[in-house]
This record gives C-alpha cells, structure tokens and sequence, in this order.
C-alpha cells in the first residue's frame, strides 16, 4: 500500500468511517465492505463466505448462524486506524498538549496510548520508566507501514457476556467456554464445570482433534467431488444445447417460411430452460466452493492451533467443530439436471405442426451434508420382539416395512412385517436347512446353511430355489460386493463369484463369524475368540485391527452407507462404532447381549439381535434412531 493510501479505504476512496478488516489484513469502511458482502452473497446458495475485495482470498462468515447481512459489524473493528483516521480530519494536533488546551503539530504516534504526540512529548514518553518500552513511529512512516501490528491489533479472547473478563472455564452441560462470573450466574447449576486448561488437555488426550481433522478433510474431499460433478452438469447442459441447436438449424435449411416462427419459439425455450439450469447449477458451484474454502480454512486454523496453548488452542477447536457442524447440517441441496430434446416425428408436414417439439428438464436433488451425527446418535426403544423358538444370528432389512430373519434352530426364514411402528411375523417359509447368514444382490437371496456347506440362492419374490453353491466348508455369515461373495468360514474367508466360482481363499485365525466390506473395497471381519475386528485388502494385507478393553466377544459386524462399521460385543453388553480405518468413533453402552446390529439405509431404524439370558434365544429390539 503506498503511504496516502494507508488510511484511506480502497473501495471508496476516502478516509476511513469504522474500519473492518478481513484475516487477509485488508481493510475496509464497514458500508463499503457491507456493500460488498451483500453483492456477492446475496447471489449465492447458502453463503458461508465471501472473497475480499482487493486479494481474492476466501473470507469464511465471522458466524454462521447469522445472517450474511450481518457479517460485516461482526468482524472485527482496527479502533488504532478509527481513531488515527479521526485524528488526521482533526488538523493532526498533539492529543497530549491539547488536553492542557495547548496546540503542538503532532509528528510521532504511539501505538501503546493510540495517541499522536509531538517531539516534546515523545521525548518525555521515552524518557518515563513507564512509557519508555512504548512503540513509537513517525508519523510519515507510520502511514505507509502496512504490517499486522498497524492494520491487526489481536483483539483479547474475553467473555461476550461480561466484557473484558477472562475465559478461564469451560461447561461441559452446555459445551461453551466462560468466565468466572458466567460460572456464577449461568451456570451455576451445571453439574460439569472445568478450566480451560484441563478441557484443552481432554481435547489433545482423547484425539478429538485429529479425529475433527479427518472429517474436515474427509467433507473437503466430497465437496470436492461434488464441485467437479456439477462443472461436468453444465458442461453436459452445454453439450447438450449446442447439440438440439445444430440438429434444427440443419432442418431449418429444408423448411421455408413456417419452420422459422417455430425454430425460434423452440430454440427461445429451450436457451431459457438451460439458461435456468446454469444460473442454479452455478449457484451450487459457488456453494460448494465456498464450503471447500471453509473446509481449508478451518483445517489450516485448527493445524496451527495444535502449537497453540490454553483458550488460544480451545478457541480454535470449537470454531472447527461448530463450523463443521453447521456445515452439516445446513441442507444444502445440490441439483443434476439432464436436457433432452425430441423432434416431432411428423416435422416433415411442417404446415400442420404447432411446435417442433418438446423440451423436458429432469432435475433430481440430493442432501449434500450428512445429518447422521455417530457421536450424538441416539436410541430409542420402540418394539422388542421374541423370535419363536429361534437361534437367530443375523438379519437382514428387505425394505422399509419388511425384515428377514433366517433361524438357525428351526430350519426356516421369518419375515417380519411392519404395520405404522409395529413389527409383526407375516411369514415363516420353510428351508429345509438350517440357516445363519442372509444377504441380497438385486432380487436373489444368499443364504449361508453352515451344517451342510451350501448356500442357496432363492428368489426375492417367491422365495423358491434357484440354485445352490457348494462351499464344501461350514459357512458362516456372507457378505456381497458389487458381483463378488465373501464367506466367513471359521478359520478362513473365501472370495467367489455369485456364481459360485472360486475366486480366493483368506487363512484366518479360528473364530471369525461375520465379514463385510467397506467402499474401499476392504475386506472387515470379527473374530469372537480374539474379541478382534480385522481389516485385509483384497490381496490379503492386513490394514488394521482393532481390540478394546471394553469389547468382548466380538460377534456381528455390519456396515452402513457411510462406512461406518458397527461390531456388537456380545459379553460386554455394548456397541462399538468404527471408522473404515479402524478408529473408534464410539461405544453404544448399555446393550444387553447384543449379537448382531444393523440400520436401514435411511438411518433412522436400528435391530439389535440379543442374546436372552444368556443362551441362544433370540431376542430382537427395534430401535428409533434421533
């Protein structure tokens, strides 16, 4: 910034009135950076930001649970460039002399008092014990500094309840940081209060951080994605347009005075329709830019908070925590649009035609942000249900209203129906066999029958028999990817084809019951004896394993649509949540017995498989998952 420039604002032109400035050090009168926030966001899905004016940068919303209206008088006010702004407007007299009704030109500014002060008075300033360490600048090079202690004075991490106060404790009740006098009035009945020093040491102990880092870095990742998919939308809409266009512009040669009204009544609503789909697909690039900058943002903030110390570090923290959230569960809906165009098949008798033909956008909409919070998830009890007679070890959800639960005792399949919130037995379809596992591939049936090594392939409709695989092993629970099935068989894991081919053959230690695959195409499997879960490549390396003091006997295993794996510690009375890598996201206490659980593709109904009393009788609760 050259030296005239240095307090005058570089939208408007002219001094300073409120300053604002950005995390690039770029400053702004607040109307003129309110102006420009409401420009470009008002435009935009779901704003979580904006670029600065002069750099470009990516400037993440100060909160995002205001309104972008707002955002400008809450980013943070340089009261050292207000004030000397003001000072210049006011004939650039020594603030010291004039409150002794003296007047001295001013030539030095000290940042410590915020005041300009003449050479008599800079001298006494350096020649006070008190004020000699105070940082002084001439006046004329103080205007052309542009460095972070001229444009950024840090403001302090107080209290915005009681200001000026320290934060010094932390309210695990209501998650928020406070000061001494919040612990008095608000949350003076909150059952968890500690410093900040001890919630910071929590934080950095239990890997919370590196765990926020990786879902940042992961929700990048998949907004990524996204961007890329809707620049190829519009490329396609492009493509597309140019293509119908050419195509009647070439039919256009062959038709004389008719064809032209209806060429343009055409190709006018068909640039409109696209046009439309542009602007929206646009304004979803722009949202999921946004959100990507954000993602960068806070994992570049919370990188350098990991140095940090103290409310430094925990302020850090929970700005990226509460942004991810947010972000989450913000809702935004990203669109795909797809144009087709026909030509009438009688465009030929063009004299009897109203219109060339029709244009149809197909637009479908998905929630970009996953609600489904593992660390908040919970359960609630809406049904518990006894299999008759029953030594279930698995079961398999074929719809939203119907379950499949294979009996290992009774040689048979029961299917459960669901009326309104009640389950209720509909079916028991004899097998023959005594069944374990149960799993589909489009609208055939695998079933794992482990005393007679076989798996049958019935029909999703009927329940008839198609065709049965010889395993030639006691085979256990199953587990279908893409055209390929995975056996669990004890002391191995085969690999074949739905066919029944064999592909491949896992040696394992004894005791592995249940495997799955996650959309890395792993290969997870639990073993009962070890109260371990395993993780291998398709190539047989081992990736990870996981053991806890909490989890014994490791028993079912199952995983949902965001490759979250859930493994019911059957003697340990608990859940235990992990992530495709073999972190641990949680532990569900308080579980009795569980054997096998699984949720439905919308997440909103969990099965658990119990254990009743200990033996082998199945009991079954059906959960609400808020």
């Amino acid at each position: 910034m050259n030296k005239e420039d240095l307090t005058k604002c570089s939208i408007c032109f002219e001094q300073f009135k409120t300053p604002r400035y950005l995390p690039c050090l770029h400053m702004f009168c607040q109307e003129c950076l309110s102006s420009h926030i409401l420009s470009e966001c008002q435009a935009k899905e779901n704003a979580v930001g904006f670029d600065c004016p002069l750099c470009r940068k990516f400037v993440p919303s100060p909160s995002l649970a205001l309104n972008f209206r707002e955002w400008c008088e809450n980013l943070p006010k340089n009261v050292l460039m207000d004030k000397f702004s003001r000072w210049i407007e006011s004939g650039k007299i020594c603030e010291a002399c004039q409150r002794y009704s003296e007047e001295e030109e001013a030539s030095n500014y000290c940042l410590d008092c915020s005041e300009a002060i003449c050479e008599i008075c800079t001298k006494c300033h350096r020649k006070n014990r008190a004020t000699q360490d105070h940082k002084i600048f001439p006046l004329d090079e103080m205007k052309g500094m542009h460095g972070q202690e001229i444009l950024k004075m840090p403001p302090d991490i107080t209290c915005s309840k009681h200001k000026y106060r320290p934060i010094e404790l932390y309210c695990n009740d209501h998650e928020e940081p406070c000061c001494a006098m919040c612990c008095c009035t608000d949350h003076r009945k909150c059952e968890s209060v500690e410093t900040v020093e001890q919630k910071t040491e929590k934080i950095r102990n239990n890997g919370s951080t590196d765990i926020l880092l990786q879902d940042l870095k992961k929700f990048e990742v998949k907004l990524s994605e996204t961007k890329v998919k809707q620049e190829k939308n519009i490329t396609e809409i492009e493509d597309n347009t140019d293509k119908m266009t050419e195509e009647i512009q070439n039919l256009k040669g062959r038709i004389i005075q008719h064809v032209e009204k209806l060429e343009c009544e055409y190709l006018d609503e068909m640039s409109k329709l696209a046009k439309q789909c542009k602007e929206k697909l646009t304004r979803d690039v722009q949202a999921v830019g946004d959100r990507i900058n954000l993602m960068k943002h806070c994992i570049t903030d919370l990188e350098r908070g990991k140095g940090l110390h103290g409310i430094s570090f925990l302020t850090e923290y929970l700005k990226a925590e509460k942004t991810l959230s947010y972000v989450k569960k913000s809702k935004l809906k990203i669109s795909d649009f797809t144009i087709q165009a026909g030509v009438d098949a009688g465009f030929k008798a063009i004299t009897k035609l109203s219109k060339i033909g029709e244009i149809s956008i197909g637009e479908t909409e998905e929630n970009l942000e996953s609600t489904f919070d593992v660390k908040n998830l919970k359960l609630e009890l809406c049904q518990e249900i006894k299999v008759p007679g029953g030594d279930a070890r698995s079961l398999m959800l074929l719809s939203v209203s119907e379950m499949l639960i294979p009996n290992l005792n009774n040689a048979n399949i029961l299917k459960y129906y669901r009326n309104n919130a009640t389950w209720n037995l509909q079916q028991e379809v004899q097998f023959g066999y005594k069944t374990f596992d149960i799993k589909r591939k489009n609208n055939v049936l695998f079933v794992s029958c482990p005393h007679s090594n076989v798996i049958e392939v019935i029909s999703v409709n009927c329940f008839q028999k198609i065709r049965t695989i010889l395993v030639g092993v006691s085979c256990k629970g199953l587990s279908v990817w893409d055209n390929f099935l995975y056996v669990a068989c004890y002391d191995s894991i085969i690999k074949m084809d739905t066919d029944g081919n064999k592909l491949k053959t896992f040696s394992t230690e004894s005791g592995v019951l249940y495997v799955a695959i996650t959309k890395k195409e792993h290969i997870v499997y639990s073993n009962y004896l070890k109260s371990q879960v395993t993780a291998i490549t398709n190539e047989g390396t081992r990736l990870w394993l996981y053991s806890h003091p909490s989890l014994k006997f490791s028993y079912g295993l199952h995983i949902d649509c965001d490759d979250i794996i859930y493994v019911a510690g059957t003697e340990s009375d608990n859940v235990h949540l992990l992530s495709n890598d073999g972190s641990l996201l949680r532990i569900i206490e308080n579980m009795p017995q569980p054997v096998y659980v699984i949720l439905n593709n919308e997440r909103n109904i969990c099965c658990v498989e119990s254990r009743l009393n200990g033996a082998w009788k199945t009991h079954i609760k059906i959960y609400s998952i808020t």
